[in-house]
């Protein structure tokens, strides 16, 4: 296989027929994602000779496509951005995203499968990637066909160094994230909303300062009784998570809220609240239905009369979650399932079954040890808030 994969380069530099060395590429291409790093080893004198064929390929825009999509499978089987193709990487990924480039027609969707590659595979955010994503910023408004992607590059990047991308970037990323929700349909939507849900995982206070100019949007869309139920649960899940990061975040959002609806902060509170209580019980996953009891356990020590005169109904849910997420061990005590003991792998509480090969798989691991769905077990929060 090896030599096969040493007479394919060969071919590929003798090849003058532009058809001809895509042909090749894409069978190298495949290569690559059948061995993995197995064929790294063989692949040196081929890598040093992609800036040159890159350079031969100016006016062959599909020719630079099959370049660019054998760099994305070369960087996912070496497990890392090797250092000597930095400098060739990402001018490429600057210029396939550059909406000012006539080529981004043919490289965009190509370009973001190997920046996506490059951002999962580094350790380290650098200044070079930091610059890299003002391109973003464009992209997301550009079209909807590459969106999915492009939220998930911006996810990719944001958990990569959190702090750093929050107070760099984070404002100008959530303006066009509140642009573009009323136009999105309930997927993108969905999609948008774990964005947001990963500002607020990766950093709670900062992430939901950071997330501030949206959160009126999303506490609307509760108060005003969201239909389609994905949606709703993202919506509820955020409305929890941003009370238990921040009360002071969450009661300005609140007041901005009360503020559109000319109604006292009090009522517009307890009309999303009831919503929130109503719309529980459709929750299906147990993280969520967990973190919205979390929530409601959270309600409870603010001692406000409207909240306590809800008391029955918040304990019904609550019990409706224990029972839920809750299972007889051996010895017959009833566990948190949800509950991380130490040096449990969180693979199971992981959307994507994560088997954690990549550095972002690393830091999506990191991120669900640190959440409180994960750390805090129901009953004993429970027990410590009201004082059983």
């Amino acid at each position: 296989m090896f030599n096969a994969f040493d007479l394919l380069f060969t071919l590929l530099k003798e090849g003058s027929e532009c058809e001809t060395k895509m042909q090749i590429l894409n069978v190298m291409c495949l290569l690559l994602e059948r061995m993995g790093s197995n064929i790294v080893p063989h692949s040196k004198t081929f890598v040093q000779y992609l800036p040159h064929l890159w350079q031969e390929s100016e006016d062959h825009n599909m020719l630079r496509c099959a370049i660019v999509a054998t760099l994305a499978e070369f960087v996912k089987a070496f497990g890392s951005v090797p250092e000597d193709l930095t400098h060739f990487l990402l001018p490429i990924i600057q210029m396939g995203t550059n909406i000012n480039e006539s080529s981004i027609v043919y490289l965009l969707e190509d370009v973001l499968d190997l920046w996506t590659a490059v951002l999962e595979y580094s350790p380290t955010m650098t200044n070079e990637l930091m610059q890299l994503f003002n391109n973003m910023l464009s992209l997301l408004d550009y079209t909807t066909e590459t969106l999915r992607t492009c939220l998930y590059i911006s996810l990719v990047h944001l958990v990569l160094a959190p702090e750093w991308v929050m107070r760099s970037q984070g404002n100008q990323l959530m303006s066009i994230c509140v642009s573009l929700m009323s136009d999105l349909k309930n997927e993108g939507v969905v999609m948008l909303m774990r964005l947001v849900d990963s500002f607020i995982r990766a950093i709670p206070g900062l992430g939901s300062e950071t997330v501030m100019p949206i959160l009126p949007k999303i506490f609307d869309r509760i108060y005003e009784g969201e239909e389609y139920p994905l949606v709703m649960s993202m919506f509820m899940c955020i409305f929890g998570r941003t009370l238990l990061s921040s009360h002071e975040v969450f009661n300005r959002v609140i007041a901005e809220v009360a503020r559109d609806k000319n109604e006292n902060e009090q009522v517009t509170l307890i009309k999303i609240f009831d919503i929130f209580l109503t719309r529980m019980s459709n929750v299906a996953q147990l993280d969520q239905r967990k973190l919205l009891g979390l929530t409601l356990i959270n309600f409870l020590t603010t001692q406000s009369t409207p909240i306590l005169q809800r008391f029955n109904k918040i304990m019904s849910n609550i019990v409706e979650v224990l029972n839920d997420i809750s299972k007889a061990a051996d010895d017959g005590a009833y566990v948190d399932t949800l509950f991380l003991l130490e040096g449990q792998c969180p693979s199971n509480f992981d959307e994507y079954g994560s088997c954690y090969k990549t550095d972002h798989d690393q830091r999506k691991k990191q991120l669900i040890l640190n959440d409180p769905v994960h750390t805090i077990v129901l009953k004993d929060y429970l027990q410590s808030q009201v004082r059983f």
